[in-house]
């Protein structure tokens, strides 16, 4: 019955996606129909959902940027990269890593047992983990219990929303070529040599670095909350998904952390627009349009997300004509009248800009394709039993290892100094 369950909900996720791509390509906002026919869809997720007997399903994606990544375009062995629709459990099964028997394995529950050493009703959770013990007393997560935290993490990262590809790394360090210098065409007269152009491609490593997380939960909700085990799961893989935003946006390769678009300067390929030396409030669309124009400059495709802080997006959300007493919107101009706005709270709000004194942000504009997220497919749960013991807590770490590259630097753009 969970398995009938788990493949009407999958059949109702890949038709919501279906809706979402052909608005996609099209350039385009979901019209009426294709927005109310995807509402019908996502209700219809929600409803299984809250069917007492398909908790242990996973949640749904309600943010319609950010739709599931499993089951909906195919996975091959050899793919080296998997982009928005592939899945981290499609590409693993595809090289023969999964085990059938652990595709019902439940991460909530897994979770419970971990902290309160009771696997009533979770045999099989506790069979695969007992084969998959960790060091210094923690638990590395079965296979597809790995997979499925890290689709959901991709699922509900910003930057992965708008189109960056995850790279899946099987060992600590994996070289990938990148273009740094294209091919020029070049005219040429009757029985001359022709000119040669080669593109220029260097090779980028990814390395793997840790990112943690820690949740605490008393131990009166272990033992009371039926429906912890997917608040906790949520809450963990939210810490995980807003500092993977966070690194991949303004990450410097420092302290530990992966190297991030704010890593490179202007002089390093980047394009950036400024609001002024001291910043500015945005008063019209002009100055994301010169962003957007200078990456096209460059020789890129043109963006195809915008990323900014929830403060942004509402300050440009109140934008009005500016004619007197007239509260129309002010109108997004053609270029960038279909450009997504992506709200995420990992862009800064507290920079400075020039002498003002005031806090500046900052909006990322890219063809995201571009940016790849290196991760390794294997996730540990450190249980901290003893160290929150006096507040009758018990803690988890959750952490993976992943890096951050920059394929081609020309097809990212900020707008900096936004107050």
């Amino acid at each position: 019955m969970a398995t009938q369950t788990k493949t009407r909900k999958l059949d109702l996720w890949e038709r919501a996606q279906v809706i979402y791509d052909r608005a996609q390509r099209a350039k385009r906002p979901m019209d009426v129909g294709e927005r109310a026919e995807y509402d019908g869809l996502m209700a219809d997720i929600e409803a299984i959902d809250h069917d007492e007997n398909t908790k242990h399903l996973t949640e749904v994606i309600r943010d319609p940027r950010a739709l599931p990544m499993a089951g909906s375009r195919r996975v091959r062995a050899d793919d080296v990269v998997l982009e928005r629709g592939q899945s981290m459990k499609d590409w693993l099964a595809a090289r023969g890593k999964l085990n059938s028997e652990d595709d019902e394995l439940r991460l909530g529950t897994t979770l419970r047992g971990i902290a309160t050493g009771k696997w009533d009703g979770a045999t099989r959770e506790a069979r695969a983990l007992g084969s998959a013990p960790g060091s210094a007393g923690g638990y590395m997560l079965p296979t597809a219990l790995a997979a499925d935290v890290i689709d959901r993490l991709r699922a509900q990262t910003v930057t992965l929303a708008a189109g960056a590809k995850t790279v899946p790394m099987e060992t600590q360090e994996l070289s990938i070529a990148r273009l740094s210098g294209g091919v020029t065409a070049t005219w040429r007269s009757d029985n001359s040599a022709v000119a040669a152009s080669d593109p220029a491609f260097e090779s980028v490593t990814l390395r793997a670095a840790t990112l943690t997380a820690l949740v605490r939960v008393s131990r009166e909700l272990l033992a009371d909350a039926p429906n912890l085990e997917t608040v906790l799961t949520n809450e963990l893989i939210r810490a995980l998904s807003v500092e993977l935003d966070r690194v991949a946006l303004r990450g410097q390769g420092a302290a530990l952390e992966p190297a991030g678009i704010d890593a490179f300067t202007a002089g390093q390929g980047i394009s950036e627009v400024s609001m002024g030396a001291n910043g500015a409030a945005l008063a019209d669309f002009d100055k994301l349009v010169d962003t957007v124009i200078a990456v096209m400059t460059a020789n890129a495709p043109a963006p195809t997300a915008a990323v900014m802080h929830p403060r942004t997006l509402g300050s440009i959300s109140k934008l009005k004509t500016g004619i007197t007493n007239d509260k129309t919107p002010l109108k997004k101009p053609d270029i960038i009248a279909d450009l997504p706005f992506l709200p995420t709270t990992s862009v800064s709000i507290t920079e400075t800009q020039g002498a003002s004194g005031a806090v500046a942000s900052r909006i990322y504009v890219a063809d995201w394709s571009e940016l790849l997220i290196g991760m390794r497919s294997e996730v540990q749960i450190l249980p901290l039993a003893e160290r929150f013991a006096d507040n009758f807590q018990v803690g988890f770490i959750a952490y993976l290892r992943g890096d951050i590259a920059l394929a081609h630097n020309a097809s990212f753009g900020r707008l900096i100094g936004i107050l």
